[in-house]
């Protein structure tokens, strides 16, 4: 069975970061992507492929997909670097059975309506879905990059007064 060795929440998806430092920080050798509109979308789809590290397979499933095939042991084997574009995206899979027990955050997008801390815009809808993760017994914590501060949630909603 497969091993969930990070499960990420970056809008950004597959990006340098990703590639350079956190597939090698989790030994990574398969990277699994759950968001509809990707699944969607057999172009872009196929960009995050290729834009992934030498050796390392990736995977596109639509959020619902990506908890079947967790529950029927399909991800196969190996170790997993799982990422979601949305807090809310995670929050699906939660529900729908994605059994992950820590949910690093690295970005959720920026734009209209959001609020900096540690290091990321959260609009209120994401610290939502992440507290609403939390309850379910997942630890959550922002962490941009490997040498950066590992912020728990609990210090994110205290710094941006939620």
């Amino acid at each position: 069975m497969a091993e969930l060795k990070l499960v990420r929440l970056d809008y950004r998806l597959i990006h340098g970061q990703v590639v350079t430092q956190w597939t090698r920080v989790s030994e990574a050798n398969r990277i699994v992507i759950a968001n509809d509109e990707l699944a969607a979308d057999s172009f872009m789809a196929d960009i995050y492929r290729m834009a992934a590290p030498r050796g390392v397979r990736v995977d596109v499933f639509a959020v619902e997909d990506a908890c079947v095939a967790w529950k029927e042991n399909t991800f196969g084997e190996g170790n997993v670097l799982m990422l979601f574009k949305s807090a809310q995206d995670a929050l699906c899979a939660k529900q729908g059975g994605l059994a992950f027990d820590d949910l690093q955050v690295g970005g959720c997008g920026g734009g209209k309506d959001t609020f900096p801390a540690c290091g990321i815009a959260f609009r209120r809808a994401d610290i939502d879905a992440l507290k609403e993760i939390e309850a379910m017994g997942t630890r959550v914590h922002v962490q941009v990059v490997p040498t950066s501060v590992d912020y728990p949630l609990s210090q994110v909603i205290e710094k941006l007064n939620f």
